[in-house]
């Protein structure tokens, strides 16, 4: 049996709450999102990776395709910062590609 056939969230069922410390040191739970939105959809990217950079527009359009209905992305990042200082940085002007805000929202959409 495999890691994820043990402790993995089967497809279809609602994902368990979790919470996670923004680089604004606040801490950020999927289920205060969950209050504020009728779905959430979690990617895990990072400003550095050049996949993130080719997927950035189709995010972008989905998030703003489907924000009028009540979802929203919610964007995580795993990577140490002392590592890749660049994923550290959040506002638009410091090279991210995301333009995203310190809580991981992109501007003008999101919480």
């Amino acid at each position: 049996m495999t890691l994820l056939e043990k402790n993995g969230t089967p497809i279809g069922s609602y994902a368990p709450d979790f919470e996670l410390r923004g680089i604004d040191d606040q801490v950020y739970h999927l289920a205060r999102y969950l209050e504020k939105f009728r779905a959430v959809g979690v990617v895990f990217m990072c400003n550095h990776c050049p996949d993130v950079w080719l997927y950035l527009d189709r995010l972008k359009k989905l998030q703003a395709s489907f924000h009028h209905q009540g979802f929203t992305l919610m964007g995580i990042n795993a990577n140490d910062a002392t590592q890749y200082p660049v994923d550290r940085r959040g506002q638009g002007d410091s090279g991210s590609p995301l333009g995203i805000g310190v809580r991981g929202e992109t501007r003008g959409q999101g919480v």
